[in-house]
């Protein structure tokens, strides 16, 4: 389990099972690794749950909140490399009741994202904000189209198409706005219902080159495995959608994914299977339209 994102020349991967240093940097053309950080601990400035990568190519840094602390840090690669005993700084302190997820980064004081206030310990009301990241100020720019509570959707940003895209997981249905919540485009899959069904659909989504990539799996949420335990069910696909979220192709992998990440040159798929990282030509996949 875990995730991966690109800043610049390296491939940042997540361990979300890490006992140590769970953030392994690696060169992303020779593959070599280059650092650890993001020390496991209840310290200061130490990572309790490691979850999504923010990147922030301009300032060569990278974002990642810590749900068990309720913080959202940031870690600068240039830094990380000087020095091995590297700490991240905290950015955000979400302890005032504001959730923030998978923020996109627009520049070094100002994010969009999935955000929210907590209703009661097990109820989050949701919806798309902007979050000043040094004040804490967060401020409204457009509600979910589904108003469900517990709304589960994943994010991604790009500042140079100004598309900030949700991918909705328990709704078949993709949305894009700008940062200032100003719609783009929404797309609903030929199995959607404005109630909850039983269904896992969108996940990990990524805006790569003049790509949105969106992991689909289009199944029951739960099902059985070969010992006959209860798993989240897998997902081999990767739908492929233009800027205006209209639908071209869809990739079959023979791994199931549990994250990807791409530059436009190559894609980078963490196997749900076995927990490899797999290198595909993304020229080569993303090229030609269905």
């Amino acid at each position: 389990r875990g995730d991966l994102e690109i800043v610049n020349d390296y491939l940042i991967v997540a361990d979300y099972m890490s006992v140590d240093k769970g953030i392994y940097i690696y060169n992303k053309k020779t593959h070599e690794h280059v650092a650890s950080t993001g020390s496991k601990g209840r310290g200061p400035h130490e990572v309790i749950s490691y979850s999504f990568i923010s990147k922030d190519c301009e300032n060569n840094s990278f974002y990642m909140p810590d749900y068990g602390r309720d913080l959202l840090y940031k870690f600068e690669l240039d830094s990380i490399f000087e020095n091995p005993k590297y700490l991240p700084s905290i950015q955000y302190d979400f302890n005032n009741g504001t959730k923030i997820f998978q923020v996109g980064i627009i520049d070094d004081s100002l994010a969009v994202c999935r955000t929210g206030k907590l209703l009661n310990p097990n109820t989050l009301k949701s919806y798309t904000g902007k979050v000043n990241i040094n004040s804490g100020k967060v401020t409204k720019i457009c509600s979910p189209l589904v108003e469900k509570k517990n709304l589960q959707t994943l994010s991604a940003y790009s500042k140079k198409h100004d598309l900030y895209v949700e991918a909705y997981s328990n709704f078949d249905l993709i949305t894009g706005v700008n940062q200032d919540g100003e719609k783009i485009f929404e797309t609903y899959g030929p199995e959607w219902h404005e109630r909850i069904i039983k269904k896992k659909f969108f996940n990990v989504v990524r805006i790569i080159g003049d790509k949105i990539l969106v992991k689909y799996c289009g199944k029951k949420r739960i099902s059985i495995n070969e010992n006959g335990r209860r798993i989240s069910t897998p997902s081999t696909k990767i739908m492929v959608f233009n800027l205006q979220g209209r639908y071209q192709k869809t990739l079959e992998l023979r791994t199931s994914i549990y994250s990807f990440t791409g530059d436009g040159g190559m894609l980078y798929i963490l196997s749900g299977d076995d927990g490899s990282i797999y290198q595909l030509d993304a020229n080569d996949l993303l090229q030609n339209e269905v």
